[in-house]
């Protein structure tokens, strides 16, 4: 009960704040205060389209029907057809019907070519451990190479620049000393 009193009270604002605020509110007012399916037409205001009660709804329904049914169905194929795609993709194996020691046979087929598999994937990646480790380590070998290279050339130019400062003294002191 109270809350129909607080849309009630609501419903009264939104009829009497149009009418206080402009002068021909009376249109917005009665708008507003239709409530449920579309309004009578007011004869007082006459429509300037003919046929601007809505869009007609179509005359069919069961071709409506009948192509959404079939869109459905296509979908529904659809995703069962790329579920068994993926299903190959992956390597699984259908487990063949018969009697019960060929259906424990191919399951004890697929746990061994899975046990290979898993093998190969284990030795392939151990290989490219091993090829990468190699890379790095030559990788490292040449920047300390270059790094020594580096090295010595400072070293040689720094003992050249004291060899020239010694010359250039000894040269200073025999000019001084004459």
């Amino acid at each position: 009960m109270y809350n129909t009193r607080i849309a009630l009270i609501g419903r009264d604002i939104r009829l009497i704040a149009p009418v206080v605020q402009r002068p021909h509110a009376y249109a917005h007012a009665r708008a507003i205060s239709t409530v449920g399916p579309r309004a009578a037409p007011d004869p007082t205001r006459p429509t300037t389209t003919p046929g601007a009660e809505g869009p007609k709804k179509p005359q069919d329904r069961n071709a409506l029907y009948i192509g959404g049914g079939l869109v459905g169905l296509g979908a529904i194929w659809y995703y069962y057809a790329m579920r068994e795609n993926q299903q190959e993709g992956l390597g699984y194996q259908k487990v063949r019907t018969g009697s019960e020691g060929d259906r424990t046979g191919s399951i004890d087929d697929t746990k061994r070519s899975e046990k290979e598999r898993t093998q190969e994937y284990i030795k392939s990646g151990d290989a490219k451990y091993q090829d990468t480790k190699a890379e790095a380590q030559t990788k490292v070998q040449s920047a300390r190479d270059q790094v020594g290279q580096g090295f010595e050339r400072g070293r040689q130019r720094f003992e050249g620049g004291l060899d020239q400062a010694a010359q250039r003294a000894a040269e200073a002191q025999a000019t001084v000393g004459k």
